[in-house]
């Protein structure tokens, strides 16, 4: 008798388990983005994964959680860098504009102070 208790039991769990699962309500979608930058030719990361150099279009997949809109993925990362210009970085999300644009800015070229002269000699 306890054995068939114990089972009813697992059942109904395992039951309640699959219906609660069932119950989150997830939309998954795929969205294609233009990247560009002036300059042209930076390297683009989408969430620190390098995909391209500018103009590139990239394909992102965003998960939406219906019940709970404040969990899943609804944004991404969009960084770009070059040489001798600042990184910068962009959120995107899944409902902004299929165009992300970066004007880039120039890093200031450090300038190099001279060392002082040193002293006299003294004889």
């Amino acid at each position: 008798m306890k054995l068939k208790h114990i089972v009813t039991f697992g059942l109904v769990a395992a039951f309640a388990v699959a219906v609660t699962a069932a119950c989150v309500s997830k939309k998954r979608f795929t969205k294609e983005f233009s990247i560009s930058s002036n300059p042209p030719g930076a390297q683009v990361l989408v969430d620190g994964a390098p995909v391209g150099n500018t103009p590139t279009n990239v394909r992102m997949e965003f998960e939406l959680n219906l019940d709970y809109p404040d969990q899943g993925l609804i944004r991404h990362e969009v960084t770009v860098k070059k040489e001798g210009y600042l990184t910068e970085t962009k959120s995107v999300y899944h409902n902004d504009p299929p165009r992300v644009h970066f004007e880039m800015e120039k890093k200031e070229k450090e300038k190099k102070i001279p060392a002082p002269a040193p002293p006299p000699r003294q004889p």
